[in-house]
């Protein structure tokens, strides 16, 4: 028999810190899996997370938060590397050419050094593959905004 009184391990400590409090972040991933996993695991550590489907949208979105004048300015992106209408190779780029400044975090399933060497040259600050480990990508976010681990 059961004893419902007693708390399971997962739900005596809660994991999640709230690192990423009063950050806003795009993601910028074509999978809906995915898309939902990292908003999931983002907006558990307190951040407010938006979803642009590819480069291109992410581009036009960011664009819309800096002419908006509303300081509504993305902190951090995490970037799909392969996605269709505009990569992030190219959407990064494009990004930077227009004076984004914040972490851009490629993210992609591609291990290889060549494509981790191709999205820090297209401007990306680091990168990471999937599956996504959430203290990894958390902790990357949190070093590259100048967040202090808690």
């Amino acid at each position: 028999m059961i004893d419902v009184n007693v708390p399971r391990a997962s739900a005596r400590k809660n994991p999640h810190t709230g690192q990423l409090r009063s950050r806003r972040i795009l993601v910028v991933e074509d999978s809906l899996d995915s898309q939902g996993l990292i908003m999931f695991l983002l907006e558990q550590e307190g951040a407010s997370v938006e979803v642009a489907e590819n480069g291109r949208v992410a581009v036009d979105r960011v664009a819309e938060t800096v002419t908006s004048g509303l300081g509504e300015e993305f902190d951090g992106i995490v970037m799909d590397l392969y996605m269709p209408v505009m990569d992030g190779y190219e959407a990064t780029a494009e990004l930077r050419r227009r004076g984004f400044a914040g972490p851009i975090i490629a993210l992609t399933a591609h291990v290889q050094d060549e494509v981790r060497e191709r999205s820090l040259a297209a401007g990306c600050d680091d990168y990471l593959t999937k599956p996504v480990d959430r203290q990894l990508l958390v902790n990357t976010l949190c070093r590259r905004l100048d967040i202090a681990a808690a």
